[in-house]
């Protein structure tokens, strides 16, 4: 990447990732999930 992260792109990102994390972690961690 060439251009700096605007904070758009950086809560879409972060939105992904949590995403992500929680449709793994909600099989090996459904207590911490919820």
């Amino acid at each position: 990447m060439t251009h700096q992260l605007k904070s758009r792109d950086i809560i879409a990102l972060g939105f992904m990732t949590f995403a992500l994390f929680v449709g793994a972690g909600n099989i090996i961690f459904p207590p911490m999930v919820g």
